[in-house]
């Protein structure tokens, strides 16, 4: 959800975690054991995700036997679409949302592909309102630490130090630092074959935060850091835990707004993007989508984007410093 107007979710940096995130910490747990799937449940097909209600309704409209369920705070239908077990969710805005209501979704319905779609602001002022870039790099850029100045000296983007997003994977001992989530290709090639007539779809970097950005210098400085061609509160929060699970996920974010030439927030946008998406759901091929493996690549990802059926809108990942 980019507000009315989210590869590497945020870093951990080794310091004492205040009580409240040990509180959310523990509800997260608890919220877990009550995800435990039904002795009867069936495993979905495809987990959907949105923000806000605007952004759900044409996939709830197209869901077969809805079922409302919630767990905690968060809320999901459960149907069909053309025979598919899919799952609609409504995370709410934001990197806690987002990442909670996605874990109690896999505890829940260990969902075979999970994709996220919603409205973002551009980073590329090549995007125009309507286009959809599909993340094949979700990228983190609330994370980051300063370095020291003295009172009276201000705030400086120069003395921002993007940092990192640790995993353990497989041992304890074994822990990443990723700088960004990768999207799924098998996901990125079959979207990129369905029609969509209000502008674009083209692959790219979809960055993520708690941040609705309108300051021009700061958007370049974005784009110049991190490569990102938009901006959302969810995505690459979602593409993490995906990653963490091996589950297939892709990012669906359409520009709803572009400081650089289209400022005004188009709400209408993000029932736009979902109903790409449902077509997307109705025409998906699952077989042809690969399981997801942890490799050493996808925390160091290569200078150079893998092609795909149409040419990325953003210019080769900017190294990001490990934090």
């Amino acid at each position: 959800m980019h507000l009315p107007r989210f590869s590497w979710p945020a870093s951990f940096i080794s310091r004492k975690a205040p009580e409240g995130f040990l509180l959310l910490l523990l509800a997260v747990l608890l919220l877990a054991a009550c995800a435990k799937p039904p002795a009867d449940a069936v495993r979905a097909d495809v987990l959907v995700q949105g923000a806000e209600m605007s952004e759900l309704e044409p996939l709830l409209q197209a869901l077969e036997g809805r079922q409302e369920v919630s767990i905690g705070a968060w809320f999901f239908w459960e149907g069909t679409m053309r025979g598919k077990r899919v799952v609609v969710s409504l995370t709410e805005v934001g990197p806690m949302n987002a990442s909670v209501a996605t874990t109690l979704a896999i505890q829940r319905w260990q969902p075979r592909v999970i994709l996220n779609q919603g409205t973002s602001g551009g980073h590329d002022p090549k995007l125009q309102v309507h286009d959809i870039v599909l993340g094949v790099r979700n990228v983190e850029f609330g994370a980051f630490k300063t370095l020291p100045a003295r009172r009276g000296d201000g705030t400086a983007l120069s003395r921002i130090q993007p940092t990192t997003t640790k995993l353990r994977l497989g041992s304890v001992d074994n822990r990443v630092a990723f700088r960004e989530f990768p999207g799924s290709m098998d996901l990125a090639q079959q979207a990129l074959q369905v029609k969509y007539p209000h502008g674009r779809v083209l692959t790219g970097a979809v960055g993520s935060a708690h941040q609705w950005n309108r300051e021009i210098d700061r958007l370049e400085w974005l784009r110049a850091t991190y490569s990102t061609d938009t901006e959302d509160m969810e995505s690459a929060y979602v593409a993490a835990v995906a990653y963490a699970f091996r589950i297939p996920f892709l990012s669906f974010r359409i520009v709803s707004d572009n400081e650089f030439h289209s400022p005004d927030f188009i709400r209408e946008t993000g029932q736009e993007c979902a109903q790409f998406v449902r077509d997307f759901i109705l025409a998906l091929d699952l077989a042809k989508v690969g399981a997801v493996q942890h490799l050493p690549e996808h925390a160091a990802p290569s200078a150079t984007p893998p092609a795909t059926a149409a040419e990325p809108v953003s210019a080769p990942p900017a190294p990001v410093p490990a934090g």
